[in-house]
């Protein structure tokens, strides 16, 4: 898959960037459609988790969640790499275990967000950009 020379992504951690790619796809509308129920879902279980673990960053999952509405948005008007770099951020996000468990951890949704940054950075988004 090609990354931006010297780009954003480029310079994520080896984990995140393998994340990141595994996850990186084009889908059709029908899927695409799938990407928003699953983020209020995903959402939902973070809100539930908190009962268990008081320290989850809620407000980094929302702001996160938001930035992937907008962008799943404007899919069509991107290109297919740009394209493929969303839905694998996307995908990310909707992993409780990805490279940080997102539930079990503080921090577990930084990684998610240096993700989308990255991405964000490499597509032209940076008006999008999350504040860690």
């Amino acid at each position: 898959m090609l990354l931006v020379q010297g780009g954003a992504i480029e310079r994520l951690s080896a984990r995140e960037i393998d994340a990141l790619r595994r996850r990186s796809t084009l889908i059709g509308e029908h899927d695409l459609a799938r990407f928003l129920p699953q983020i209020d879902t995903h959402l939902e279980r973070v809100r539930a988790a908190l009962t268990h673990n008081e320290f989850l960053n809620l407000p980094l999952a929302e702001r996160i969640a938001a930035v992937l509405r907008r962008l799943i948005g404007t899919y069509q008007d991107l290109g297919n790499h740009a394209r493929m770099w969303v839905v694998g951020a996307a995908r990310v996000f909707l992993e409780t275990h990805d490279v940080l468990d997102d539930l079990g951890s503080p921090i577990g949704f930084d990684d998610d967000a240096r993700i989308l940054n990255a991405v964000l950075c490499d597509i032209g988004r940076e008006d999008l950009l999350i504040e860690l």
